[in-house]
């Protein structure tokens, strides 16, 4: 009987999860975007990566998969997807535009229609700008972005893209680039954790009814080793990363935690059975100070061009 309850006990812990999984924000065009997703970056071997998409979506409940060209894994993804149980129409999938391909309205689209026949689908729910530059020329680079958002547009008309959005466009790009767009971005993906809280692009983000979704919410590993991260972890009874985690979701942004391991993935979906609390929340948010990016920092546009237009391993 003991066994028989405790087994209980799983099933119910497992369905909850599920259903938590399901939670997700109204996009301003109405679209629902969950709020956790499943990161691919970095995921290249086509057995772990299409193993940990199953196990995420049909084991543990994960509607939202983000990818991205760059990545070099969309035909796996793809493969994946097709495989799965669950139906499309339940899943949200997100890649991204490489910059070496925002040069032009055409150059987009061309690239978004070779994405669909990666991934074998129709349609995406969200595609995105990967990074705010388009060329090595400051200049050039404005101009291509604002061509590129045309492309964007058109694909968003024409309904292969639901929504549309910009990734590592900080306040001063969308300052500069919102004018020249006829649809405003539905979301802008960015780094965000502990270390590099985003305040201000968050608040601007809140004024323009853009959802962020945070990626790198683990700050590549380093928030799991801070001291108040970890101490926190202990009160809670949770891990740093579900610490990390559940701060990004109270800061009312998306998360797409990047995994192939099945523990971490099922520890990653666990975060909505509990509330940091305010206390703990301005204490977390005390650490933005830091300004760290562990990324590729999108406010300094000569290293973007290091980074981007010397190689493509970003």
């Amino acid at each position: 009987r003991i066994q028989s309850n405790r087994h209980q006990h799983n099933t119910t812990q497992s369905l909850n999860t599920m259903v938590a999984l399901t939670q997700s924000k109204k996009l301003y065009n109405g679209k629902q975007m969950p709020i956790l997703g499943l990161g691919t970056f970095q995921a290249t071997d086509a057995f772990e990566l299409s193993k940990a998409i199953k196990v995420a979506v049909d084991q543990v409940g994960y509607r939202a998969i983000d990818t991205a060209e760059i990545y070099k894994n969309e035909e796996i993804v793809g493969k994946a997807i097709s495989e799965l149980s669950t139906p499309r129409d339940e899943l949200f999938i997100t890649s991204k535009c490489w910059v070496k391909n925002m040069q032009s309205k055409d150059s987009v689209v061309q690239a978004c229609n070779e994405t669909l026949k990666r991934l074998g689908l129709k349609y995406l729910d969200l595609y995105l700008l990967h990074w705010p530059i388009a060329d090595a020329d400051q200049e050039k680079s404005k101009e291509k972005i604002i061509a590129a958002w045309k492309g964007m547009e058109h694909l968003l008309a024409q309904g292969k893209c639901k929504s549309i959005g910009v990734s590592n466009f900080m306040v001063e790009h969308l300052k500069e680039f919102l004018p020249h767009f006829t649809v405003k971005p539905h979301v802008n993906q960015v780094e965000a954790h502990p270390h590099l809280t985003q305040v201000h692009l968050a608040d601007m983000c809140k004024e323009k009814e853009i959802q962020i979704t945070s990626y790198r919410t683990l700050g590549c590993g380093k928030c799991l080793l801070d001291p108040l991260i970890v101490e926190m972890a202990t009160k809670y009874k949770r891990t740093p990363a579900q610490i990390c985690l559940r701060w990004a979701l109270q800061r009312g942004f998306c998360v797409i935690p990047k995994s192939v391991h099945q523990d971490r993935i099922i520890e990653n979906a666990k975060i909505f059975d509990f509330e940091l609390t305010e206390v703990d929340m301005d204490s977390l948010n005390g650490l933005g100070k830091l300004n760290l990016h562990y990324c590729p920092n999108p406010h300094d546009h000569k290293e973007l061009v290091k980074s981007f237009f010397s190689n493509d391993e970003h």
